[in-house]
């Protein structure tokens, strides 16, 4: 799993270096060059502490000061522009330490001059020691959710993200130092997971690019992977969705990850990031099918740590063309989803079946018997609200797809009527529509073969199916009204 670790910073000016007193012509020059490195981005991230720091208790600055010093923005900005080390880092403590909630640091929070001494801080990586840049990167990750949205625009405008460009960027020609990527890494997704503005600073200065890179080469790292694989997520998950070009960019390298990957966490992270792109542009599961990662996510779900996010993915890509999914059936998936019916992932099943059945009638059909779908109606009796919503769904489903013959074969199970008429009253419009256009069925099915449904006219008479009906009619949905007004209709027919 993914540790506890911190985020990482950007960069911008050097008037705080100014005041130094260091002789800094070469500088500028210098991290011009660093910056020329590419890299990339991951996720959400876990609140990030500072354990080296956190157990010290002394404050810095005046006491006499009505705010306490760590929460005084002038003895902050002093302090963070000192080009003091011990001091920065006790600081960094002292914040840490009164960091008990977004309103007790609010001074902090809200000051444009602690974001500019935050940010050259990272931006002067060269001329400080490792230990402070990580310890203000721990800073930043715990801070940055905390901010108000347009105080993380201050921050991204002073150039943290660009910090991630040499953060991130590795050198060939020296090892890599992992500590510090992987803290890097951190700070990336939390800024992707709390500002969208960021988020898009993150894509345009190509630091997802990076990410991928970092995730497919550092294989001997799996915290690394971790991390990387996190950031991403974060970076494609939000409500808001990125500009498409860079979803579409990405679904090739980050596929080619699954393959690469050997953390079961960062495999995870991949496929949810999948399950997010497909969520906000369903082509991008054409590009999964012509790469051939069908057999690769199929197999995912012989792992039970991988089989959710992996059965979440694959109902998405049920919604291709039929020859792309009848490749899903040809690796096997039916006798997966027929191991994994009676199990925690029951709903997701049945949401996978009823799109299969939508998608490639035929190919489904011939794969279910009356067996399946009763062992189906038994697990829904017993089962959560949310089971028995799919299992309602699927069964309408089937019916309607399967013809007269499933009706014929069902005649003798009157629960599975009693399942439809008490999911009339679930409040998902197409699962309540579904469920009328079965009952349609069965009630003309009675109509024509009065002799053979005495047990599903019963039932239909003698539940609510009328009530339930009659409370859709009086509501405001048009589509639901019309069906049930057709439904009362036929079932009055009926010959009691």
């Amino acid at each position: 799993m993914l540790s506890n670790g911190s985020g990482f910073s950007p960069t911008k000016g050097f008037e705080s270096l100014d005041k130094s007193g260091a002789d800094l012509s070469n500088y500028q020059n210098q991290l011009s060059k660093d910056r020329i490195s590419r890299t990339l981005t991951l996720r959400r991230s876990n609140k990030i502490t500072i354990s080296a720091f956190t157990h010290k208790k002394t404050y810095i600055g005046d006491l006499n000061n009505p705010l306490p010093p760590a929460l005084d923005p002038s003895i902050a900005s002093q302090i963070l522009g000192s080009n003091n080390e011990a001091k920065i880092i006790e600081y960094c403590g002292s914040l840490m330490n009164s960091c008990t909630g977004k309103t007790s640091i609010a001074p902090i929070l809200s000051s444009s001059e602690v974001a500019s001494e935050f940010v050259n801080i990272l931006n002067s990586s060269d001329t400080f020691s490792l230990n402070l840049i990580i310890a203000i990167i721990q800073v930043m990750t715990t801070l940055f959710p905390l901010l108000e949205q347009s105080m993380m625009t201050v921050y991204v405008d002073e150039g943290i993200v660009m910090c991630l460009l040499t953060f991130l960027a590795v050198d060939e020609s020296s090892p890599p130092n992992t500590n510090l990527i992987h803290h890097a890494l951190k700070f990336t997704a939390v800024m992707a997971s709390s500002s969208n503005y960021a988020r898009d600073a993150l894509f345009s200065f190509g630091i997802h690019s990076m990410i991928i890179t970092l995730a497919s080469t550092f294989g001997n790292y799996p915290e690394i992977q971790d991390a990387a694989c996190e950031a991403l997520y974060n970076l494609f998950s939000s409500q808001e969705p990125p500009d498409t070009t860079f979803i579409n960019d990405c679904v090739c390298p980050i596929a080619q990850l699954l393959t690469l990957l050997r953390s079961k966490t960062a495999i995870s992270f991949v496929l949810n990031v999948f399950v997010e792109m497909s969520n906000k542009l369903p082509s991008i599961v054409f590009s999964l099918f012509d790469m051939n990662m069908s057999p690769v996510i199929v197999q995912l779900l012989n792992d039970d740590d991988l089989t959710g996010v992996a059965l979440s993915l694959i109902g998405n890509m049920t919604v291709a063309q039929p020859f792309h999914i009848n490749k899903l059936l040809e690796n096997g998936l039916f006798d997966h989803l027929l191991r994994l019916l009676n199990s925690e992932h029951t709903a997701d099943v049945l949401w996978v079946l009823s799109n299969l059945l939508e998608s490639v009638t035929d190919s489904t059909l011939r794969l279910i018997n009356t067996d399946f779908v009763v062992q189906v109606v038994t697990i829904a009796m017993s089962a959560n609200f949310n089971i028995e919503k799919e299992a309602a769904y699927f069964l309408s489903t089937f019916i309607l797809f399967s013809g007269q013959k499933s009706i014929e074969n069902f005649v003798e199970h009157p629960e599975i009527v009693e399942l439809l008429t008490e999911m009339l009253g679930c409040g998902s419009e197409n699962i309540i529509l579904r469920c009328m256009d079965a009952i349609i069925r069965f009630v003309q099915y009675s109509i024509i073969e009065p002799a053979k449904s005495s047990m599903i006219r019963q039932v239909i008479v003698e539940s609510e199916a009328r009530d339930r009906l009659l409370e859709l009619t009086d509501g405001n949905t048009p589509n639901l009204k019309e069906r049930a007004s057709y439904l009362l209709n036929v079932i009055d027919k009926l010959d009691y």
